[in-house]
């Protein structure tokens, strides 16, 4: 079983526990499935490639990492993670500071006065509020 994706995924999670020092963590995973968009849109992620099965086959040991850590993971079928940063954002942003990770560009709607994000690029950079 390849290992080089639970190892990024370990280190990014790590640097970013030493670095922010959340009070609270959780990750958020896609779930398995369609999710609701593809109700709404035929051809939601139609010309997107699946990723290469060396990717899916460590899923597993990503999530046993995510639990060695006692850090929360939610999925939610018929979601994809981005929904839930976004419900956890909006929920909790009010009183608490938020700082979520994600690859995806499109979350940038979700960056508020209260709300700050990091991308895990190279590591990290910190984007300020």
């Amino acid at each position: 079983t390849p290992t080089n994706a639970v190892y990024g995924f370990t280190m990014m999670m790590l640097l970013a526990l030493r670095e922010l020092k959340p009070d609270y963590a959780v990750v958020a995973w896609d779930a398995p499935g369609k999710t609701f968009r593809h109700d709404h849109y035929k051809d939601y992620k139609a010309t997107r490639k699946n990723a290469p099965d060396e990717l899916y086959e460590q899923f597993p040991l990503t999530k046993e990492v995510v639990d060695a850590f006692n850090i929360p993971l939610i999925e939610a079928p018929g979601y994809e993670a981005d929904d839930i940063i976004g419900t956890l954002t909006t929920q909790y942003e009010k009183n608490h500071e938020v700082v979520w990770m994600s690859c995806n560009l499109l979350l940038n709607m979700l960056v508020s006065i209260l709300c700050a994000k990091v991308l895990p690029i190279r590591f990290f950079i910190h984007l300020e509020k």
